[in-house]
């Protein structure tokens, strides 16, 4: 069996491509370049910036519940809103 008729064909194939493979509106060559850059080169990755953390939020959450159950305990009246 001979491979270099195979082997040609498998080397046009991105040439055939070039001109008139369209996917998602991306003609190939703009394909090709985004795919290349989002699968082979280095991403940059974003984080967001929080103040608090999400132990610091839940700690004062709970510190906040513990304040008005002694209020309570003690006989005052809370007013709770929102």
């Amino acid at each position: 069996m001979d491979i270099l008729p195979w082997f040609i064909i498998a080397i046009t194939i991105p040439w055939v491509l070039w001109g008139f493979f369209t996917f998602q509106g991306l003609k190939f060559e703009d394909y090709f370049h985004s795919w290349i850059s989002f699968n082979l080169l280095p991403q940059k990755r974003v984080y967001e910036d929080t103040d608090e953390s999400l132990f610091q939020g839940l700690h004062e959450e709970l510190l906040a519940e513990k304040i008005i159950k002694q209020r309570i305990d003690n006989g005052e009246e809370i007013n709770q809103e929102g």
